[in-house]
């Protein structure tokens, strides 16, 4: 069964990235910037984006730019721009300034990463993500590898993924997908005890979902022959 999975990407959220964002200190800062300027029209980037407007996104975007050109976070909120306005060259280029200008920033590391890892760039895109996810300062290492674990089963390598989804849980015993795509898996190869109870975690923290109502039933049926086979 083909399964549906999704990767999350932080730059949606302006709090986020100033929280672990670290101001690069071997550019200098021209007094003609107003950084103020830059993050509110950052953050109506985002807005209008969300709306559809690509014309006053992008507006936004450059103004953004203008008032504060050395901002990793609108650097980072520009590649997104374009990745979904489909400008690969312009996404790579900014996701790439945006770590250029501030390395030590896990957040634009796992957003490099999702987006490398739609670009089916897998190899590149988990090591993006475990960049992200041993930082010890980032305050969703679970998240980043939940995301090497999604990655890797595009790659096709579901024991892989299970290592990154068993890191995640153990940072965050509470997240549904993982705990989804561990039963996913586990059933796929057959340890049908195991999925079961993965399955039956998800159900305590997850939403019913295609992925999840079709995983049930499969399981059930699968449970039910057994045991008739049993008896």
């Amino acid at each position: 069964m083909e399964n549906k999975v999704k990767i999350l990407v932080f730059v949606l959220s302006a709090g986020l990235l100033a929280s672990c964002q670290m101001r690069p200190t071997t550019v200098a800062m021209n007094t003609a910037y107003n950084p103020k300027a830059a993050e509110i029209n950052r953050q109506l980037t985002l807005a209008y984006l969300r709306q559809g407007d690509v014309d006053k996104a992008k507006a936004k975007l450059n103004a953004a730019l203008t008032e504060n050109p050395q901002s990793p976070a609108v650097y980072d909120t520009g590649a997104y721009f374009y990745s979904k306005t489909g400008n690969d060259v312009m996404a790579e280029q900014y996701y790439k300034q945006a770590i250029q200008l501030a390395p030590s920033t896990a957040s634009y590391h796992n957003n490099y990463g999702v987006y490398l890892c739609q670009k089916q760039q897998y190899h590149a895109a988990v090591d993006q993500f475990l960049v992200a996810a041993t930082d010890i300062r980032y305050t969703h290492p679970d998240t980043a590898y939940e995301n090497a674990g999604l990655c890797s089963q595009q790659m096709q390598q579901p024991q892989q993924a299970v290592s990154y989804y068993q890191q995640a849980l153990k940072i965050n015993p509470k997240r549904p997908n993982a705990l989804l795509q561990l039963a996913q898996i586990s059933y796929d190869s057959q340890q049908f005890s195991q999925a079961k109870a993965y399955l039956k975690q998800y159900q305590r923290v997850g939403q019913t979902t295609q992925q999840s109502k079709q995983l049930t039933a499969n399981l059930g049926t699968t449970l039910t022959h057994q045991q008739k086979v049993l008896s």
